[in-house]
């Protein structure tokens, strides 16, 4: 823009949403380092880190005939920005844990097992987090952690990881305990792996139909899962539809057409049985639907 001189004719100025800190026209008698100036008879409109601000000029130099319109529209851009700092530039993805959680109500609060049920020789509480199995020997059965309450048309978020050769989990739902076992029956979101497969975001049902009643992509599941460290699990269920998602990637969308299949039932998490391995969950939340 050259060094043209601008003579200030107000004291305020306008912050946009990235500038650091406001400051007087009074400072600004020479624009040293302005990002925009439109010249345009006797005003000008100065945008820079400061701010947006009117000046008169006391010298104009134009080395660009189109510069007051690709300026204008700069400027109208900035002051849209002004208005709206809170719009988001990119849509969140609809798999997202950081989207909304209205209506969403903790099941876990990090440091009691108050609304759940289960054996708890095989489940701790460590870090604000729902641990089940161990490190230091095999785990002889499957057992599961169960809430006392029943859902049915809902949206369960949580995070998961596992830890250990071989670990397998998951996370049940519309499930109910099977009277003098250690065992549950109900629609399981698998988590880890069965033998070298990934089984992460496939649908199971578990004690009943015993079958995978869909399966994650195995590209899709490499390409998503997080070995060892939290994977996000989001779980909906609506009518006979379900869908699971896994860090925001959906993985299953299933609809039941055996109408006996029951569509209600309570949350569990699982430790398999097998070698010495742990499932760890934290950040349980629900939203009935």
């Amino acid at each position: 823009m050259g060094s043209s001189r601008l003579e200030p004719t107000c004291r305020s100025s306008i912050a946009l949403p990235f500038a650091g800190q406001r400051q007087s026209l009074q400072d600004w008698g020479n624009a040293k380092h302005p990002a925009l100036a439109q010249m345009a008879g006797r005003v000008a409109i100065l945008v820079d880190r400061w701010g947006v601000r009117l000046f008169r000029p006391l010298a104009v130099r134009e080395k660009c005939p189109f510069l007051h319109l690709v300026v204008a529209m700069k400027v109208l851009l900035s002051i849209v920005c002004c208005l709206f700092p809170l719009a988001p530039l990119v849509a969140e993805d609809a798999g997202s844990t950081s989207g909304d959680e209205a209506g969403f109500v903790s099941l876990f609060d990090g440091k009691s097992t108050s609304g759940w049920e289960g054996p708890m020789e095989w489940f701790r509480i460590e870090n604000k987090s729902l641990v089940g199995g161990t490190l230091d020997k095999g785990i002889p059965h499957n057992y599961f952690l169960c809430t006392t309450e029943t859902y049915g048309d809902f949206e369960l978020r949580l995070e998961v990881k596992v830890v250990g050769d071989n670990a397998n989990a998951g996370v049940q739902f519309r499930t109910k305990r099977i009277e003098g076992s250690s065992e549950v029956e109900g629609y399981q979101a698998d988590v880890g792996g069965v033998g070298k497969r990934l089984v992460w975001g496939s649908l199971y049902d578990e004690s009943r139909r015993r079958k995978f009643m869909a399966e994650a992509d195995a590209k899709t599941i490499e390409a998503t899962v997080k070995p060892n460290d939290w994977n996000d699990y989001r779980i909906r269920c609506v009518g006979p539809k379900i869908e699971l998602f896994l860090n925001g990637v959906q993985t299953v969308s299933f609809l039941e057409e055996d109408d006996t299949i029951a569509k209600t039932g309570v949350i569990a998490l699982q430790i398999h049985s097998g070698p010495p391995t742990e499932a760890w969950y934290r950040n349980i939340r629900i939203k009935p639907l």
